[in-house]
């Protein structure tokens, strides 16, 4: 519909078709550029302390008194906004995301390949026979333990989310998952 208008808008200033055409194909590869650079100025925002509600400030600072603050983000999970706030404390680098009442949804704690439970490490090894962990973070939710962790495997890295007791609940290419940004 809108080629057609060009076209006729232009053809009645005189251009050609292949003008025309031209500048239809221009105004495409404009448009999707530009389209592309909104979704990635938004995925690549920087947060601050005033794009997080005071409430999540405030259970942050009673909670974690001594942390330094190294970072913000924002998001969505389940159709509920999240906020997180990236610290350090002392050796220990801590994730903890807020929902917007100050309630902690998820604590991830960057940890020691060595300090993995054995059993994570055995289903690690069971699955993935000569890959090498990378990363390791322990994850709490609520009551609910869990461990992700990076696996170089066959010159791939994959992201692995286990329960507490051993069980891969998901994996993920992680040279996959980096084509979507």
């Amino acid at each position: 519909m809108m080629h057609r208008r060009l076209k006729k808008l232009y053809r009645g200033a005189g251009i050609g078709w292949y003008k025309t055409d031209l500048i239809y194909c221009l105004w495409i590869i404009y448009s999707s550029l530009i389209n592309h650079l909104q979704a990635q100025d938004s995925k690549n925002k920087k947060y601050s302390e005033k794009d997080i509600p005071k409430i999540v400030l405030e259970s942050f600072k009673k909670s974690y008194p001594n942390s330094e603050i190294l970072g913000y983000d924002v998001g969505k999970e389940k159709g509920i906004t999240t906020y997180e706030i990236e610290t350090k404390e002392d050796n220990i680098f801590r994730d903890i995301e807020y929902k917007e009442d100050g309630t902690i949804l998820e604590i991830g704690e960057i940890i020691g390949i060595s300090t993995l439970p054995e059993n994570i490490v055995n289903s690690i090894n069971k699955k993935y026979k000569t890959g090498k962990i990378l990363e390791a973070e322990k994850k709490t939710s609520g009551n609910e333990i869990s461990y992700e962790v990076i696996v170089d495997f066959k010159n791939k890295k994959y992201e692995v989310l286990l329960s507490q007791n051993g069980n891969i609940i998901k994996e993920s290419d992680e040279d996959d998952e980096n084509e979507d940004d």
